[in-house]
């Protein structure tokens, strides 16, 4: 390192005080005869009152010298004894020394964090347990009043009578390969429905009686309406016959399936769809109708 001004010094020893440290004016003539008439006396004298500086002309030491330059090992003295000054002698100021006390006191004293560890858990003295009795519940979490979800919600329930279902489905696959759309009602249907009453419209196509609109489907009919189609031609509806591969026509009480075949790389359809439960007739057994034990009159009037 090359000799450098003490005005270098001053600054950097003084930038590292000035935040903890107020800075001592001095009269004039103080410590030393040479920095009367500079402007950084106060700051000079701030280092011979901290014992940083002790003066250029030993051994009377009565000058300062602020024009000379200063020596790696003048350097060292200044820095060290700044070190000394802040009880940074190992490395570390005096304040981190104590960071974690506050007014002489341990951060714990103030958290009781030694004394609260052990209960931490707990609250009102009770632990978490107490108050999820997660152990007791776990195998019963899947029930509601004793009940498991499945009784209400089971899929074996029947839509009621002209009751619709409405939903959307979508396909999409790659140029001369089939997409599938997989519809699912739920509940299900009680019967299924056979092929002459499943619809498929298209963008283009007339709504019909048995499919007036998006959201309507006539009695006994699934109505699937296009809304936007990309190189996907409608092959059919139904399911494949796993033993014939044939397709059957129709939904089946739990759903459909709709077929495409794509002309594009980038094929896709989407569109919505109804069902509505056709009006079954449930015959009443004769003991009902007439009441339990009764039979018709067969003496003649």
């Amino acid at each position: 390192m090359g000799r450098q001004n003490r005005l270098l010094i001053l600054i950097v020893v003084g930038a590292l005080a000035v935040a903890a440290i107020p800075a001592v004016v001095s009269a004039a003539g103080g410590t030393f005869v040479d920095d009367d008439t500079s402007i950084f006396e106060a700051d000079i004298e701030w280092l011979a009152a901290s014992g940083v500086t002790k003066g250029c002309n030993p051994p009377t030491n009565d000058r300062f010298c602020p024009e000379d330059n200063v020596t790696r090992g003048q350097m060292a003295a200044f820095m060290k004894r700044f070190a000394g000054y802040v009880g940074a002698e190992d490395g570390t100021p005096g304040e981190a020394d104590n960071a974690d006390t506050v007014d002489g006191k341990h951060a714990s004293e103030f958290l009781g964090a030694t004394a609260k560890a052990a209960d931490s858990d707990k609250l009102d003295g009770l632990s978490h347990e107490a108050f999820l009795k997660v152990g007791d519940k776990a195998a019963d979490s899947d029930l509601l009043d004793g009940r498991n979800w499945s009784a209400f919600l089971s899929y074996d329930d029947d839509i009621p009578a002209l009751q619709t279902m409405t939903g959307a489905f979508a396909a999409a696959a790659p140029n001369g390969s089939f997409g599938t759309a997989v519809i699912s009602f739920f509940p299900q249907l009680r019967s299924d429905i056979s092929e002459t009453n499943t619809h498929y419209i298209g963008v283009s196509d007339p709504y019909t009686t048995q499919c007036p609109g998006p959201g309507q489907a006539l009695a006994g009919h699934f109505c699937a309406y296009e809304e936007f189609n990309n190189s996907m031609t409608f092959q059919g509806k139904g399911f494949h016959d796993p033993g014939s591969g044939n397709l059957t026509g129709g939904a089946y009480q739990e759903g459909t399936i709709i077929y495409f075949n794509s002309s594009s790389a980038a094929g896709n359809v989407r569109g919505t769809w109804a069902v509505t439960a056709p009006l079954v007739f449930i015959p009443i057994p004769l003991s009902e109708q007439a009441g339990v034990g009764d039979s018709p009159s067969t003496s003649g009037e």
